[in-house]
């Protein structure tokens, strides 16, 4: 759909994500998500505006979700955004890269990457892997995301069915 996006709103978004979430540490964001959707923005004006570098996907191997865990890992990639059912994908496809001589992407994802993860509800069950995860909210309306909420290691969530919150709004919204 198109939405009208102010220059004042995304930059409001770019600052907030950019610092809060994201932070200087960062260096490398992958661009895995299809152009079509306002998903992947994140990772393009994060990056272009904070002085990042942008590891664009090559179009069509989103698919492919051994090469994008190869690719993620190859590239030091230390933040991407996706939805949180591609991201339960990419969590499944881990131990198959171990058993074909990738043995140490599951260690670079549990500790190097942030996953900024929205589009969708978010379930606990993809918390309890340790992971730095970030809920993410909001509709497309609001400049991608007007919501955050961060969790570092939540594995004392036993429920499955626990929707994660949305988290509090960014700053100016």
């Amino acid at each position: 759909k198109g939405v009208m996006v102010s220059h004042r709103n995304i930059m409001n978004y770019v600052n907030y994500i950019g610092n809060k979430v994201v932070g200087d540490g960062v260096k490398q964001i992958g661009y895995i998500n299809s152009v079509y959707t306002d998903l992947g923005y994140t990772s393009l004006f994060i990056s272009l505006l904070n002085g990042k570098t942008l590891c664009i996907l090559e179009e069509g191997k989103e698919m492919d979700v051994g090469y994008v865990l190869r690719y993620m890992y190859l590239n030091q990639i230390e933040m991407i955004k996706t939805t949180p059912s591609y991201y339960g994908i990419l969590d499944g496809e881990i131990e198959s890269c171990r058993d074909r001589g990738w043995p140490r992407i599951k260690e670079y994802l549990d500790n190097y990457v942030e996953f900024i993860l929205g589009g969708e509800p978010l379930s606990s069950k993809y918390l309890r892997s340790g992971r730095r995860i970030t809920n993410h909210y909001g509709p497309t309306e609001t400049t991608i995301g007007v919501t955050t909420n961060k969790w570092c290691n939540a594995k004392d969530i036993n429920e499955e069915s626990y929707i994660v919150p949305i988290g509090k709004g960014i700053g100016n919204t």
